[in-house]
């Protein structure tokens, strides 16, 4: 008896969880522009991207103190 209780609960709460969706809202890709440039005692670091929607282009690098590039 209990667990035919049990199961009947798992299947209404199966049946009205199905009920709830949640709505997907598709945006088209926006053009972007961001950079930055940071320099303190442990070095220079500076980052520049773009995207169109379709690519993204873009640069970054990094000095450190001795003004040594890393890559």
């Amino acid at each position: 008896m209990i667990s035919q209780l049990f199961i009947l609960s798992a299947l209404a709460v199966a049946a009205l969880a199905s009920l709830h969706e949640v709505p997907v809202h598709h945006h088209a890709p926006q053009p972007y522009k961001f950079g930055y440039s940071v320099k303190d005692k442990h070095g220079e670091q500076h980052r520049e991207e773009s995207g169109d929607g379709h690519a993204v282009h873009g640069s970054y690098g990094f000095t450190d103190n001795r003004g040594t590039p890393a890559v």
